[in-house]
């Protein structure tokens, strides 16, 4: 849904608007991802038993945090930066306020989707889909209603905060309520105090190198000074980006399967299992979306070849969507982090590709140099996805 509903402002904004717009819907992807693996911890430590109440609140906790910090740094910086991406003429009250109401609505839902979380590992799948499913169409709605209305790109704004609130009540009422107050498993407090500190260290920094490579690559291409760019490459990435996170939604559950296997065989037998289906669902994903990533920029001003710039995006993203039974295997064998191994290097590879793009004001470069560094690298990590696993089992 992050992908889907920013795609609605194309219809309803200019195109300097829209590339406002789509740097404040890259912030709400940040601030809901960038959770330091609260929701996948709740998984694990539900599908075990061992997800009380007072863990729970502990987690949201956690997840809320960045959303509200990291808002407020985007407020503080933007009248610097919308000077170098020649965005000065959108007024400032404006995108303050949407990234307030980005922040305040990820934070939020940052409650939801550890609850969600939660119900995944215990097989509540209802109530799972209900807190999901009831943000999304919150978001959507409210989105639609706003745009309608003529709030601009503000919309954004009202849709995120609204989807926050429902998901914020719904996993309270839906999931909070099904937890114990006393563990049930057979961690003890500190083995679960043990596994927060690894999530924290780990998943933040897997987080934190997966939102400079995906997220922050449309606040790059802005300063390159190219709106019209901004604007085709975010629309073709918003559409490209789609089967992969229906992969994720579909993939989850490897991270329940994973907590519970005990032997290398079982471990491996999943992934076998579990590669081919995805793999099968990869490609029968991406042929439409390409299809309707073209169409999309066909109806709007680009700055690059539409068929160029559509191949080597869902490559890349296709490449990556290869790395999502595995990573979700090792998060639930209790080593998140063994996904750093590609991260590191594709990062830095990517903030190089920024760099040389951004004092080069050439955007072609940027968008070869990202896709190519996505590609290598994620296939890297493909061909090594056994030998992490066995390190672990």
């Amino acid at each position: 849904m992050n992908s889907f509903v920013p795609l609605l402002g194309s219809l309803f904004v200019s195109t300097s608007e829209y590339a406002v717009w789509a740097l404040g819907a890259t912030l709400a992807t940040i601030f809901v991802v960038f959770d330091f693996g609260s929701p996948s911890l709740a998984t694990k430590l539900a599908s075990t038993e061992e997800l009380t109440r007072a863990v729970s609140v502990r987690l949201f906790l956690v997840s809320m945090s960045p959303p509200l910090v990291l808002g407020l740094v985007s407020v503080l910086v933007w009248p610097l930066y919308s000077q170098h991406a020649g965005l000065a003429q959108i007024p400032m009250t404006q995108v303050v306020l949407m990234f307030a109401m980005v922040a305040v609505g990820c934070a939020l839902r940052g409650i939801g989707l550890v609850y969600a979380g939660s119900a995944l590992g215990a097989g509540r799948f209802t109530r799972r889909g209900i807190i999901l499913v009831g943000g999304a169409g919150v978001q959507v709605l409210a989105t639609v209603l706003s745009l309608l209305s003529g709030l601009g790109i503000n919309s954004l704004g009202v849709g995120i905060l609204c989807s926050g609130i429902c998901q914020a009540a719904l996993g309270l009422l839906a999931e909070y309520r099904c937890l114990s107050r006393v563990s049930t498993g057979k961690f003890s407090a500190g083995e679960i105090n043990r596994l927060m500190i690894l999530f924290l260290r780990a998943k933040g920094a897997v987080t934190l190198l997966g939102l400079g490579i995906t997220q922050l690559d449309r606040w790059a291409v802005g300063l390159i000074g190219s709106p019209t760019l901004l604007a085709q490459y975010d629309i073709a990435t918003r559409i490209l980006v789609m089967p992969k996170v229906a992969l994720v939604a579909l993939a989850v559950g490897l991270i329940a399967e994973g907590s519970r296997s005990s032997t290398r065989s079982a471990a491996l037998s999943i992934l076998d299992r579990s590669e081919k289906l995805l793999s099968i669902a990869a490609f029968a994903m991406l042929v439409p979306a390409i299809a309707f990533a073209m169409f999309m920029q066909s109806h709007i001003e680009t700055a690059m070849s539409i068929v160029v710039l559509t191949g080597l995006v869902a490559l890349a993203h296709l490449a990556n969507s290869f790395t999502i039974p595995s990573v979700f295997l090792l998060t639930g064998l209790g080593r998140p982090d063994l996904e750093l191994r590609y991260l590191v290097p594709l990062s830095v590879s990517t903030i190089a590709v920024y760099f040389i793009a951004i004092a080069s004001h050439n955007g072609t470069f940027f968008v070869y140099g990202w896709c190519g560094a996505m590609t290598v690298f994620s296939l890297y990590f493909v061909l090594k996805r056994k030998k992490f696993i066995r390190e672990v089992v």
